[in-house]
């Protein structure tokens, strides 16, 4: 199979994959009463199914298979601290006596949610 075809094969999927998950979550968005959260599980739970049947299609297009059946259990967890470094404690110390919290860590998912809160608060400033 030449290269051009195969990346095209490849462009079809993706553009397949992510065009569902892109529509479940916004009709879930809407039938749960804009509820965010809800959107973006159902996302999810649909990101889940349909990209293990991509991979069970063609299981040699590296975006299926382990790495994303791993990207899928992490969804929900939050990430175990990294070692941090004295200067790092130290900002972090700095930040709190001013008032400022230190960077957490979040889910993917926490993430999404609260990427989504900015975006809607931005196109309501507009």
């Amino acid at each position: 199979m030449a290269a051009g075809r195969s990346e095209s094969l490849l462009t079809v999927i993706n553009q397949f994959v992510f065009q569902g998950i892109y529509k479940a979550v916004l009709d879930a968005y809407h039938q749960n009463g804009n509820n965010v959260a809800e959107a973006i599980r159902a996302g999810v739970s649909y990101g889940e199914v349909v990209t293990a049947q991509a991979h069970k299609e063609n299981p040699k297009a590296s975006r299926w298979g382990r790495s994303m059946n791993r990207y899928w259990k992490r969804f929900y967890v939050v990430p175990a601290p990294k070692n941090k470094t004295p200067s790092e404690r130290q900002i972090e110390k700095m930040l709190a006596r001013i008032g400022r919290s230190p960077h957490k860590s979040n889910s993917t998912y926490q993430n999404y949610i609260n990427e989504w809160e900015i975006f809607l608060k931005g196109i309501e400033k507009l």
